[in-house]
């Protein structure tokens, strides 16, 4: 397992994106998704509560994933955005995809 620094990770993440061109969605989906696995498999025990705080960047996104992937697998489960003003379009993108129907 590679650990990178927030400014390599923003490089690769621009690189796959203008480079190999793969949609940042995507990116923020599948960074998400595999960390709620992670989570649910290894942190989650029976009925353990879980919240996911976010912010409105990039990691803001990826915790609206976690989320969704989350909420649908945990029975105790909230999401918490903590700004009152959202600027990161790919979060917004997220959050309507998170609301509940």
């Amino acid at each position: 397992m590679f650990i990178l620094s927030p400014e390599k990770m923003k490089k690769y993440d621009k690189i796959t994106i203008e480079k190999i061109g793969i949609n940042g969605l995507i990116l923020m989906e599948n960074a998400g998704k595999k960390s709620a696995e992670i989570i649910e498999t290894n942190i989650i025990e029976n009925e353990d509560s879980i919240a996911i705080l976010c912010g409105t960047g990039n990691n803001g996104g990826d915790g609206f994933v976690i989320a969704r992937w989350l909420f649908n697998h945990v029975s105790r489960f909230v999401a918490l955005l903590l700004v009152m003003k959202i600027n990161f379009p790919h979060l917004q993108k997220k959050l309507q995809y998170s609301k509940k129907p």
